[in-house]
């Protein structure tokens, strides 16, 4: 009976869209935010961990993100911003808060399990273990910024816009900022071979 109310109750969410959700949560509904928190926690958990490379990190990050939103919900203004965007910024500025406290290096890893998709397609099939590492490897050269549009755009899917909200920069600062980061990517790999 419990297993059946959980579906019927994440059945009901996935019907809500999340300004509705959000307006919800802002006026006290805990439940509301619960689906919110739901619906979001494995991207930000994904965006988090690729940043930082430590699980037992990015769990706690993760946490300390859903909670400052929380707070943070009386001053959200629906429709002003997506609240997924809303909700990628506010991990954004944690990660930010914590390099700044810890070591300067800045670490982009990735777990093959997020990136793994089910139905190969054949270019999948190409690119061999090796040749991951070494795209691996040679995103981590890049540049903090650089590293930081490639994984909102190409691992979280976000659009050039999306990603412009995410960061406080304009879109078209993003497209250059991609278009960059590509071209260093594309050196990288070319120098090494």
């Amino acid at each position: 009976m419990e297993s059946y109310l959980a579906r019927d109750r994440a059945s009901k969410a996935n019907d809500r869209d999340d300004d509705d959700l959000v307006s919800s949560a802002i006026g006290g509904d805990v439940e509301a935010y619960a689906d919110l928190y739901e619906r979001y926690l494995g991207r930000v958990y994904s965006y988090v961990y690729h940043r930082v490379g430590d699980g037992r990190l990015a769990e706690d990050l993760t946490q300390r993100t859903f909670l400052k939103v929380w707070e943070g919900l009386p001053r959200f203004r629906v429709g002003a911003v997506p609240f997924r965007l809303w909700l990628y910024r506010a991990a954004r500025n944690l990660l930010i808060d914590h390099f700044r406290t810890r070591k300067p290096e800045l670490l982009l890893t990735f777990d093959d399990s997020v990136i793994a998709d089910p139905t190969p397609r054949p270019e999948d099939e190409v690119i061999t273990r090796e040749q991951w590492e070494r795209v691996r490897g040679a995103i981590a050269q890049l540049r903090p910024e650089h590293q930081e549009v490639l994984l909102l755009r190409f691992l979280d899917g976000l659009s050039h816009a999306e990603v412009g909200q995410v960061l406080g920069l304009r879109e078209p600062t993003v497209r250059v900022l991609q278009h960059r980061a590509l071209k260093c990517l594309l050196e990288i790999l070319a120098h090494d071979g």
